[in-house]
């Protein structure tokens, strides 16, 4: 079985609308689990929503056998450290969007924590696809950002962070989003090297959703 993933990677400004916009995405799939740092995805099921991580990987080996899961874990003491060890768990049952809010509190420009790092690099062979969301895009990982697949843009002003996205999205695209107007975005399929709409993404998003039989990844 030739199994594929996708990162994608929602980037903008406090306020922005990033969070909306990736809850839009997060609703519409079937199978979601998300590292919810700030505590900013009231949506999910309360029943579901866990801040620990023996209840978070007790939900995850019930998923395994579902067809259809929505969880979320929100940190409650050392932040990297529980996140890093939800990444592992999250590797090993596999299968699933993962969602991470505010990445860049978990890695920086040269460096990824293991477990997050595995999944980047290893991640379809689990079929664990990503979708993160950050202020900065010039302050995470060149790791992530090499890995992921499309980029939704709100408007930027830095510097630093239209570099980072010139460097993955071209020169035109880090000019458009740096005149984009506070809550408006473009969004770039890096693989396809174009600008695509929101229903494509949607598109895109939604075959990722079809199950794929937890035997298959073993």
């Amino acid at each position: 079985m030739d199994l594929q993933n996708k990162f994608v990677g929602v980037c903008g400004r406090k306020g922005a609308g990033k969070s909306v916009l990736a809850r839009r995405i997060l609703q519409r799939q079937g199978r979601v689990f998300i590292a919810d740092l700030m505590g900013e995805h009231t949506w999910v099921p309360a029943k579901n929503t866990f801040d620990t991580l023996e209840d978070s990987d007790d939900f995850l080996a019930w998923a395994d056998s579902q067809r259809y899961c929505c969880g979320s874990f929100v940190p409650q003491t050392d932040l990297k450290a529980e996140a890093e060890e939800l990444c592992g768990m999250i590797y090993e049952h596999g299968n699933l969007l993962f969602g991470i809010e505010e990445i860049a509190s978990l890695c920086g420009p040269n460096w990824l924590p293991p477990a997050l790092s595995k999944i980047t690099r290893l991640g379809r062979h689990r079929q664990v696809n990503v979708l993160y969301t950050t202020q900065r895009a010039g302050e995470i990982s060149r790791a992530l950002t090499a890995a992921t697949d499309i980029f939704v843009l709100f408007h930027c002003a830095e510097p630093r962070d239209l570099g980072a996205i010139a460097e993955r999205c071209g020169n035109s695209t880090a000019e458009r989003v740096s005149q984009l107007a506070l809550h408006d975005f473009v969004i770039f399929d890096v693989v396809e090297r174009k600008e695509i709409s929101l229903e494509n993404l949607f598109s895109q998003m939604d075959a990722l959703s079809k199950v794929v039989p937890t035997h298959a990844l073993r």
